[in-house]
């Protein structure tokens, strides 16, 4: 399947959105699209079809697919403004009388009109779109704008012909004050004021992807294949080259160090705020900082391809993602300006048959005006795009928008122990045998990815073992290791996987997994020959976080593949009240299914026997010290390896829940207050909207919506 990514410079509103949303989802090969408002942004998933033809449903539609074009919005805001205000002044020159009654009668009108012109195109984009999207049966905000602001003008328009050329004075009186230019003008220069302001605050959300993207330098200096070191473009780097960092470099790749030493700031990523010792063998992150030292690497991953470009990725595609709860909103998006254009129709007919004729235009052009499909489109995505960059500078990575409402929903998480609760970075405290195969088992281990080897091989290298060569490695997750060295058969795990079920060894397994700890029988041809035993240290702070999740009405259990013994002295020290012990991948993923059946649950875990889980639970959730497995299963990403994160996650998801609900809720009742009051149901009061008012009222709805989204940055 293929992605791809582009932009439609003419969205304005929710109507777009789910006209471009349909237009694509039509053609046949397309599996998924994303459309975000926000950022003018179509992502398409999709086969056996190509981009092109895409591209054309998306301009069959009436939109354009390309690049967004620069231009000066506010010099045009600026001098449409100016424009505005000498109309205004011609305006109100007739209505209080300070400029001759014959200029009023005969220049005013041709001045407000030709001024009238200019401000229309000026703003033509509004009028060209907005009646494009009319003739393509697509009707968008700008339809709604350009619909109204040219009732209004072609109304001003004959008005001023019959004030400046009918005989009968008191009919050149009437039609005087129905001259709506003022009105025309002013409905598209406020509307491009609100919209200026809108995608200013918009471009707040952003600043999260502007930050990241500064991680990345732009330079880098690479090794020749004479050895000499040559700086470069990072643009021109390929996989495998190796590359030089020194004390203050930005690294730009991913890569594994070959030489030398350097400590590191990975706090862009992490979280850690410590600087972290690298050396040969190590991974090195794109986008983390050298703090001294000196070191050669190759380069693993360059690009989007590098954790920075993955977490970019997902910050900048947090927008298109839909929330569950917005659903509905998007069902009445994709009717509204229609319905709204029904609305004004029949407003403009009864008040113009039962009132009078400047009443129904005044009415009719508010109306359309007044009705703001803009809010609707931008609750759901502005909230999940600054969430998403919040997340990402609190080392909470979201991948989508579904993942913030179910994390805010969850009632049972459960956890794994080993990388998880526990640091993971096991320490080898006893080593039982009655023939020393350290070195074979070291060999064994280190094909495995789990924390376990990690330690048996520091071990045995500590000890002045050297390693051999493996054939037919096997790992069994959850129980143990088996391969061939000069032709014997080596078994490291569990009593049961080795064989062992009495005897010497048995016994010490068996008092060893008693007190707690991980213990590992190692056999030779099926003969026991040693005992390993095993701690590892609960992270800091797991107690507490169990706690504030509790306290937000979180169930939270432990799955283990460990012992029962090590399980329950894990789970008190943590304060888990809830267990399971000796589990297989399959028998977590059981449980977790059953628990998913009739609640919202979430996983965190760390392995590749937690990749099952993670899948089957409502929401996954993979700590930074992961396997790559474990992080592809996962819908939310903790960058620092640390619980306490898990927190912040809940509280980013429930924040954002609460802000869309505030949004959606403002957008509605926007609308069904503002909707009525446009039509004239409440003139007998008094209570009314003049198209200028419509057009104030519109702009400051979506405002209000963005700047509420925005209050989201401040979480701590």
């Amino acid at each position: 399947m293929t992605e791809s990514k582009f932009k439609v410079a003419d969205m304005r509103c929710s109507a777009c959105v789910s006209s471009v949303e349909k237009a694509v989802k039509k053609v046949k090969g397309v599996k998924e699209c994303k459309v975000a408002l926000a950022d003018k942004s179509v992502i398409v998933y999709y086969e056996n079809c190509t981009l092109e033809q895409i591209k054309e449903s998306v301009r069959k539609a009436g939109y354009t697919p390309c690049e967004e074009k620069k231009e000066n919005k506010l010099l045009k805001i600026v001098i449409s403004a100016s424009i505005l205000v000498v109309m205004m002044f011609l305006m109100f020159g007739d209505m209080f009388s300070f400029l001759p009654h014959k200029f009023n009668m005969m220049v005013s009108p041709v001045i407000s009109f030709v001024l009238c012109v200019a401000v229309i195109i000026i703003n033509i984009s509004y009028y060209t779109d907005g009646i494009k999207k009319i003739i393509k049966l697509h009707p968008n905000m700008s339809s709604l704008v350009a619909v109204g602001s040219l009732a209004s003008f072609i109304y001003a328009t004959v008005s001023a012909c019959i004030a400046m050329f009918s005989k009968n004075e008191a009919l050149k009186h009437e039609y005087m004050k129905n001259m709506f230019f003022d009105s025309s003008a002013m409905i598209v220069v406020i509307v491009s004021i609100g919209k200026y302001l809108e995608e200013r605050a918009i471009g707040k959300t952003r600043n999260a992807i502007a930050g990241l993207l500064a991680l990345t330098p732009d330079k880098a200096v690479i090794l020749t294949e004479n050895g000499e070191e040559k700086e470069v473009e990072v643009s021109s780097l390929d996989k495998g080259q190796i590359f030089v960092l020194k004390s203050g470099d930005k690294i730009c790749a991913d890569g594994i160090i070959k030489k030398g030493e350097i400590f590191v700031d990975q706090s862009a990523i992490t979280g850690e705020s410590l600087p972290v010792k690298l050396g040969v063998g190590k991974i090195i992150r794109g986008g983390t900082i050298v703090v001294s030292g000196y070191c050669q690497a190759e380069i693993t991953a360059l690009g989007e391809d590098t954790t920075l470009g993955k977490i970019i990725k997902l910050v900048s595609e947090a927008g298109a993602d839909k929330v569950p709860i917005a659903h509905l909103a998007d069902k009445v998006a994709g009717i509204f300006v229609p319905v709204v254009f029904l609305i004004a129709f029949i407003t403009f007919t009864l008040w113009a048959i039962f009132g009078s004729l400047e009443q129904g235009i005044n009415y009719g052009v508010a109306v359309l005006v007044v009705s703001c499909p803009c809010a609707l489109g931008l609750a759901t995505p502005l909230a999940v795009m600054t969430a998403t960059g919040v997340g990402a500078s609190k080392n909470v990575l979201i991948k989508n928008g579904a993942s913030l409402e179910y994390l805010s929903k969850t009632k049972y998480a459960f956890f794994d122990k080993t990388g998880t609760l526990t640091e993971g970075k096991f320490q080898v405290t006893d080593y039982y045998y009655t023939e020393d195969i350290l070195s074979e088992i070291a060999s064994i281990e280190k094909n495995s990815s789990h924390p376990i080897a990690g330690a048996i091989c520091d071990y045995a290298l500590a000890n002045g073992k050297t390693l051999k060569e493996v054939e037919n490695f096997v790992s069994v997750t959850s129980c143990g290791v088996q391969g061939v060295i000069d032709g014997k058969e080596y078994k490291i795990g569990k009593c049961d996987y080795v064989g062992v079920t009495k005897g010497e060894f048995y016994d010490r397994y068996k008092k060893s997994s008693g007190s707690g700890v991980t213990t590992l029988i190692a056999t030779v041809n099926g003969e026991p020959k040693a005992v390993i035993t095993l701690s590892d240290k609960i992270r800091e702070g797991v107690k507490d976080v169990m706690q504030e999740l509790a306290d937000y009405g979180i169930k939270t259990v432990m799955l283990t593949g460990d012992n029962y013994s090590t399980a329950e002295r894990v789970s008190k020290s943590c304060g888990i009240s809830e267990f399971k012990a000796e589990m297989m991948p399959e028998d977590k993923a059981k449980v977790v299914e059953q628990a998913t059946k009739n609640n919202v649950t979430t996983f965190v875990g760390d392995g590749i026997n937690d990749a099952v889980a993670m899948t089957t639970a409502t929401v996954g959730v993979a700590v930074g010290s992961g396997t790559d497995i474990a992080i592809d299963s996962a819908d939310v990403i903790i960058t620092s390896s640390d619980c306490k994160d898990l927190v912040q996650a809940v509280k980013i998801s429930k924040a954002t829940v609460r802000n869309i609900k505030q949004n959606l809720f403002w957008a509605f009742f926007y609308n069904v207050i503002a909707i009525p009051v446009a039509c004239g149901l409440f003139s007998w009061a008094g209570f009314t909207f003049s198209p200028m008012i419509a057009s104030v009222c519109m702009s400051l709805s979506s405002i209000c919506v963005v700047l509420n989204a925005l209050r989201l940055k401040k979480l701590k």
